[in-house]
């Protein structure tokens, strides 16, 4: 069987698909038929499940994905500057950066 990534679904589809595991398993269906029908592994059935059991529908809840800001930083907040500066005043060419560049705001 084939599954689908869950990266690259929404943390709220993701979070849909673990409650319709909890009814289906309240049904009485066996972790490998649900899996099947939510299109994930059966043991991923059973860790949704043990999270229910133990922390209700917070334990299942869609989450905030990706690391914390700041988190796992490996520049400190002036080598940021700095490379915003060169971004902003230079063409990627420039910097021999073959692709366009482009700034989020955090």
């Amino acid at each position: 069987m084939e599954y689908e990534d869950a990266r690259k679904i929404t943390a709220l589809a993701q979070e849909e698909k673990r409650k319709q595991a909890i009814r289906l398993s309240k049904q009485g269906w066996q972790y490998k038929k649900i899996s099947k029908v939510v299109g994930v592994h059966f043991e991923t059935v059973g860790k949704w499940v043990r999270l229910y059991r133990s922390q209700g529908m917070k334990g299942i809840q869609a989450r905030k994905q990706g690391p914390s800001f700041g988190n796992r930083c490996l520049l400190n907040t002036d080598q940021e500057q700095v490379i915003k500066k060169m971004i902003i005043d230079q063409v990627p060419e420039q910097l021999k950066m073959p692709y366009a560049l482009c700034l989020m705001d955090t």
